[in-house]
């Protein structure tokens, strides 16, 4: 019998430290513990984009380390 921990994702937006602050970290942090399960970073006006104009952002990575959006 094998014990696994299922660990529980929660999401988050951080700004990423860069000189005009207009990028931003978007991802999945585990649940209880202070590492990131999966991140991608975005600038802000891709994000501005998606919330005026109530769109979806998707974005899936893959077991192969692809990135599709």
């Amino acid at each position: 019998m094998t014990n696994a921990r299922t660990l529980s994702a929660k999401p988050f937006v951080e700004q990423v430290s860069v000189i005009d602050g207009r990028i931003l970290c978007v991802g999945y942090r585990a649940d209880g513990a202070d590492f990131i399960l999966a991140s991608v970073e975005l600038p802000v006006e891709v994000l501005e984009q998606e919330i005026v104009g109530s769109l979806e952002l998707v974005t899936e990575l893959a077991p192969q380390i692809r990135t599709v959006a």
